[in-house]
Protein backbone atom coordinates (compact mmCIF):
# COMPACT_ATOMS: atom_id res chain seq x y z
CA UNK A 1 0.00 0.00 0.00
CA UNK A 2 1.22 3.50 -1.08
CA UNK A 3 -0.08 6.86 0.65
CA UNK A 4 0.38 9.59 -2.21
CA UNK A 5 -0.40 13.26 -1.37
CA UNK A 6 -0.86 16.59 -2.69
CA UNK A 7 -0.19 19.83 -1.17
CA UNK A 8 -0.59 23.47 -1.88
CA UNK A 9 -0.14 25.33 1.49
CA UNK A 10 1.69 22.89 3.22
CA UNK A 11 -1.10 21.92 5.19
CA UNK A 12 -1.51 18.33 3.97
CA UNK A 13 2.02 17.72 4.03
CA UNK A 14 2.31 18.37 7.58
CA UNK A 15 -0.44 16.25 8.06
CA UNK A 16 1.19 13.43 6.28
CA UNK A 17 4.52 13.78 8.46
CA UNK A 18 2.82 13.51 11.37
CA UNK A 19 1.45 9.95 10.54
CA UNK A 20 2.90 7.03 12.11
CA UNK A 21 2.20 4.18 9.60
CA UNK A 22 4.03 1.19 7.51
CA UNK A 23 3.93 2.54 4.44
CA UNK A 24 5.61 4.42 1.50
CA UNK A 25 4.26 8.17 1.07
CA UNK A 26 4.65 9.66 -2.23
CA UNK A 27 4.07 13.48 -3.31
CA UNK A 28 2.00 13.15 -6.79
CA UNK A 29 3.34 15.95 -7.89
CA UNK A 30 7.34 14.00 -8.12
CA UNK A 31 5.81 10.87 -9.99
CA UNK A 32 3.67 10.05 -12.80
CA UNK A 33 1.87 6.34 -12.12
CA UNK A 34 1.17 4.49 -9.46
CA UNK A 35 1.27 0.38 -9.91
CA UNK A 36 -0.16 -0.57 -6.51
CA UNK A 37 -2.64 -0.11 -4.35
CA UNK A 38 -3.07 3.58 -2.84
CA UNK A 39 -4.56 5.81 -0.28
CA UNK A 40 -5.02 9.52 -1.58
CA UNK A 41 -4.68 12.35 1.08
CA UNK A 42 -5.74 15.65 -0.73
CA UNK A 43 -6.33 19.41 -0.25
CA UNK A 44 -10.26 20.79 -1.24
CA UNK A 45 -9.62 24.09 -3.45
CA UNK A 46 -12.01 26.84 -4.09
CA UNK A 47 -15.53 25.93 -2.89
CA UNK A 48 -15.65 22.07 -2.28
CA UNK A 49 -13.26 21.60 -5.60
CA UNK A 50 -10.63 18.99 -6.75
CA UNK A 51 -7.50 20.03 -7.66
CA UNK A 52 -6.99 20.09 -11.25
CA UNK A 53 -3.33 18.64 -10.70
CA UNK A 54 -4.71 15.60 -8.43
CA UNK A 55 -8.00 15.35 -10.83
CA UNK A 56 -5.72 14.71 -13.93
CA UNK A 57 -3.50 12.33 -11.52
CA UNK A 58 -6.73 10.19 -10.87
CA UNK A 59 -7.48 10.47 -14.06
CA UNK A 60 -4.56 8.01 -15.23
CA UNK A 61 -4.11 6.72 -12.01
CA UNK A 62 -7.25 5.60 -10.29
CA UNK A 63 -7.18 1.85 -10.89
CA UNK A 64 -5.30 1.50 -7.67
CA UNK A 65 -6.96 3.70 -5.97
CA UNK A 66 -8.65 2.12 -2.37
CA UNK A 67 -9.46 5.28 -0.31
CA UNK A 68 -9.47 8.92 0.05
CA UNK A 69 -8.60 11.67 2.88
CA UNK A 70 -9.18 15.32 2.41
CA UNK A 71 -8.39 18.18 3.94
CA UNK A 72 -10.49 21.38 4.30
CA UNK A 73 -11.97 24.59 6.03
CA UNK A 74 -14.97 23.76 8.11
CA UNK A 75 -15.77 28.10 7.29
CA UNK A 76 -16.53 26.94 4.20
CA UNK A 77 -19.94 24.58 5.32
CA UNK A 78 -21.25 22.18 3.36
CA UNK A 79 -18.07 22.72 1.05
CA UNK A 80 -15.89 21.31 3.71
CA UNK A 81 -13.56 18.74 2.84
CA UNK A 82 -15.80 17.93 -0.52
CA UNK A 83 -12.77 16.71 -2.79
CA UNK A 84 -13.36 13.25 -0.33
CA UNK A 85 -17.05 13.45 -1.19
CA UNK A 86 -16.43 14.12 -5.50
CA UNK A 87 -13.33 11.40 -5.60
CA UNK A 88 -15.25 9.11 -3.72
CA UNK A 89 -18.34 9.25 -5.85
CA UNK A 90 -16.22 9.18 -9.37
CA UNK A 91 -14.22 6.45 -8.60
CA UNK A 92 -16.57 4.31 -5.77
CA UNK A 93 -13.84 4.66 -2.90
CA UNK A 94 -14.72 5.02 0.21
CA UNK A 95 -13.43 8.19 2.32
CA UNK A 96 -11.62 7.54 4.81
CA UNK A 97 -11.09 11.10 6.69
CA UNK A 98 -11.88 14.66 6.62
CA UNK A 99 -9.54 17.17 8.49
CA UNK A 100 -9.37 20.82 8.85
CA UNK A 101 -5.87 22.73 8.20
CA UNK A 102 -2.82 20.07 8.49
CA UNK A 103 -5.24 18.08 11.23
CA UNK A 104 -5.47 17.81 14.61
CA UNK A 105 -4.03 14.52 17.41
CA UNK A 106 -7.64 13.15 17.10
CA UNK A 107 -7.40 13.30 13.36
CA UNK A 108 -4.15 11.96 13.20
CA UNK A 109 -4.66 9.01 15.52
CA UNK A 110 -7.94 8.48 13.52
CA UNK A 111 -6.57 8.18 10.20
CA UNK A 112 -3.27 5.98 11.54
CA UNK A 113 -6.06 3.38 12.46
CA UNK A 114 -8.09 3.61 9.88
CA UNK A 115 -5.39 3.01 7.41
CA UNK A 116 -3.05 0.90 8.85
CA UNK A 117 -5.99 -1.61 9.85
CA UNK A 118 -7.70 -0.86 6.17
CA UNK A 119 -8.47 -4.06 4.80
CA UNK A 120 -11.52 -4.21 7.68
CA UNK A 121 -12.18 -0.60 7.23
CA UNK A 122 -13.03 -1.03 3.90
CA UNK A 123 -14.89 -4.07 4.67
CA UNK A 124 -17.64 -2.02 6.81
Amino acid sequence: MIIAFCSKTGNVLKFVKKLNINYSIVNIQDIDTIDKEFILITYTTQLGEVPKNVMNFLEKNNKFLVGVISSGNRSFGKYFAQAADIISSKFSIPIIHKFESSGFQKDVILVEERVNNFDLFRKK
